[in-house]
């Protein structure tokens, strides 16, 4: 596990991966949570809130965005209090889902998905679901959808997405080594303020079939942030 970024209320950003101790199977993850600084703690709790098991929440709802994505809402539990879940998920693969998790005293975030494998070539057009709003209100969130372009020959992708009053568009370069994107110069427009932006993102599958990240405001305590994911 590794801390990326740490914000000045003490929450931040990690990457990790998980090893599935059964069968040997790997997850990669990126993580905005609280008390960063105790990030092994901070991450088995967090990701324990989700489990990648969307069958196991109170109160769900789910809705069809199409192309096989939906949002799912429900309510799990977190150190005995009730928190509630927003997730972006996938009909065809349930190892790939983001995650959004808050109380009045408690907010994180998580994407969450099985590694990239292969080397990427060419042209692709990513598409999918993405939510953004307040950060540590999952009521604010708004969903919207985005786009991310790739030209995996020239290492580079260009993003951009929007909800009802909320938009996020930046540009930059893949680690393909890692499976991994991370810009910090991305632009946030929130309510018609204009903020700059950190993603943090994750590529999935054989030759990336599909992406997933977190992304928050710049301000040293972020005000805004949310989630995507999508595919090919």
């Amino acid at each position: 596990m590794s801390i990326v970024k740490t914000f000045s209320d003490g929450a931040g950003v990690a990457r990790a991966q998980e090893i599935d101790p059964d069968d040997g199977s790997i997850t990669n993850v990126v993580i905005i949570a609280p008390q960063i600084a105790n990030i092994e703690t901070v991450f088995n709790r967090v990701t324990a809130v989700g489990s990648n098991d969307l069958e196991t929440l109170t109160n769900e709802s789910a809705t069809a965005l199409g192309n096989g994505m939906f949002l799912v809402t429900g309510q799990s539990t977190f150190d005995g209090a009730a928190v509630d879940v927003r997730a972006l998920a996938d009909n065809t693969d349930d190892e790939n889902a983001v995650f959004l998790i808050s109380n009045n005293n408690f907010n994180a975030g998580f994407a969450v998905g099985i590694p990239m494998v292969g080397t990427p070539v060419g042209n692709h057009t990513f598409t999918g679901p993405m939510s953004m709003g307040a950060r540590g209100v999952v009521a604010s969130q708004e969903l919207g959808s985005f786009t991310l372009i790739a030209d995996f020959n020239a290492n580079s992708y260009n993003f951009s997405g929007t909800t009802a009053n909320n938009s996020l568009a930046g540009s930059g370069s893949f680690d393909l080594q890692a499976g991994t994107f991370t810009s910090e110069s991305f632009t946030a427009t929130t309510n018609g303020t204009v903020r700059g932006a950190t993603v943090h993102g994750l590529l999935h599958g054989n030759g990336a079939t599909a992406v997933s990240g977190l992304f928050h405001t710049n301000e040293n305590s972020p005000t805004h942030a949310g989630g995507f994911y999508g595919r090919r």
